[in-house]
């Protein structure tokens, strides 16, 4: 695929937390991060102390150089249940609204899913092992992966045989509806699911990963509230490259109804596909045979795959026996470039080793959040956003730094480069 070059536009990149940073109502600065989610000036995150990453806590910041604020860690009661947090940090942000997931680890364990609305609100309970599976037997046995869109959120929860499913719960004072479990037929496919997972909501639309009764991996949604649930592709799907697909499909991602996700053809060829052509046609993002952008060789790997509207972020790797390159990249409008890699610094003594980290909610659309190992062995979370003119080479002032060269932001074009 010929990649076109692209009208520089940047971003100026912003360090929202480090290993320098105090941890709100904790002891001690931050030393582990994961999960950055990002909605206009909101990010919300997961971290901790050195000394245990499972003591993790959920923060937020409004927006560059406001303060960080603590939403929950082990010291915060659980809303409608008993003691404290054990467990926290699969997250969810859309505006103002957060859905965190937590628990305990006794053995009459506590699992659920809480929301506040707005970093300073109260948090709330939301499903815990008190509520009753809908249109099943029981109560959850186990709630998480939550997934937030405005007022509507999907989960995974699971029953006392282990058994699991997706719910959700699409609006203020709504009842919770299954979306599928293993009882559930499979669209175009071969008897119930054996297995759903990873959902992820935009608007009404709910898409989950699920394998049928022979294990054949698939893409599935549910597209607005009772909507029948279809099929968008899995392992018998034709390609875009035209070769069989016989392997796994993973990392999927949605905006509104349209897919992005990683899959493998039968030569074991891995790129990123998305339903960007017309009709809903399947196309090639990027595969093997890409070369990276400002960077050595082609691609070897991808992961972290995240899509807004027809734009889509990805965290791509190239390696052999001399060389490793770890990148944040973004695709519009048939055109690909970097955003950031371990070739770059932003900091005037750190070099980053790693884009390790982008959350489901990592991308807004005109923002991004990532986590990153730098070269002093420290984590970090950083903001990246778009700015309209092209600027000269990185300058660093402090924790921001201002790259034209670093990233592209692409304005958009007639002619595209379909795959």
């Amino acid at each position: 695929m010929s990649i076109p070059k692209a009208d520089a536009a940047g971003f100026k990149f912003t360090k929202i937390v480090d290993g320098t940073t105090p941890i709100p109502g904790g002891t001690g600065n931050f030393y582990y991060l994961f999960n950055p989610n990002i909605n206009g000036n909101n990010i919300v995150f997961a971290g901790g102390s050195e000394h245990n990453v499972d003591l993790l806590g959920v923060y937020a910041t409004t927006g560059t150089n406001k303060a960080i604020t603590k939403i929950a860690d082990q010291n915060t009661p659980i809303p409608g249940g008993t003691g404290k947090f054990d467990y926290l940090g699969q997250l969810s942000v859309s505006g103002s609204n957060i859905a965190i997931a937590g628990g305990t680890y006794s053995h009459d364990a506590q699992s659920g899913i809480y929301i506040t609305k707005g970093i300073n609100g109260a948090l709330t309970k939301f499903a815990d092992t008190n509520t009753p599976i809908p249109s099943g037997t029981g109560n959850f046995k186990w709630v998480g992966y939550p997934s937030i869109s405005g007022n509507n959120i999907t989960f995974v929860g699971s029953d006392a045989s282990h058994k699991a499913g997706i719910y959700a719960n699409t609006g203020e004072n709504r009842a919770f509806i299954k979306i599928a479990d293993t009882n559930t037929p499979v669209p175009s496919g071969i008897g119930n699911f054996k297995w759903v997972g990873y959902p992820s909501i935009s608007g009404n639309n709910i898409t989950f990963l699920g394998d049928d009764a022979t294990s054949k991996r698939g893409i599935y949604a549910n597209t607005g509230e009772n909507g029948a649930l279809i099929k968008i592709v899995d392992i018998s799907t034709p390609m875009p490259t035209g070769i069989d697909n016989s392997h796994p499909i993973d990392y999927p991602s949605t905006g509104g109804s349209n897919i992005t996700f990683v899959g493998s053809d039968a030569s074991g060829k891995t790129g990123i596909y998305a339903n960007l052509g017309e009709n809903g046609a399947l196309i090639k993002i990027v595969d093997t045979n890409t070369p990276v952008p400002d960077g050595v060789g082609n691609f070897d790997y991808f992961s972290e795959v995240r899509r807004h509207g027809n734009t889509v972020t990805f965290v791509g790797r190239f390696y052999d026996a001399n060389y490793y390159q770890s990148g944040l990249y973004i695709y519009l409008d048939g055109m690909l470039s970097k955003v950031i890699s371990s070739t770059d610094t932003l900091f005037p003594d750190k070099r980053i080793i790693e884009i390790y980290d982008i959350s489901r909610h990592g991308f807004d659309g005109e923002s991004l959040a990532f986590g990153t190992f730098l070269s002093d062995a420290s984590m970090a979370i950083f903001r990246a956003d778009k700015i309209s003119e092209p600027v000269p080479e990185p300058l660093t002032l402090g924790g921001t730094a201002v790259a034209g060269v670093v990233g592209f932001w692409f304005k958009k074009k007639k002619k595209k480069v379909v795959a």
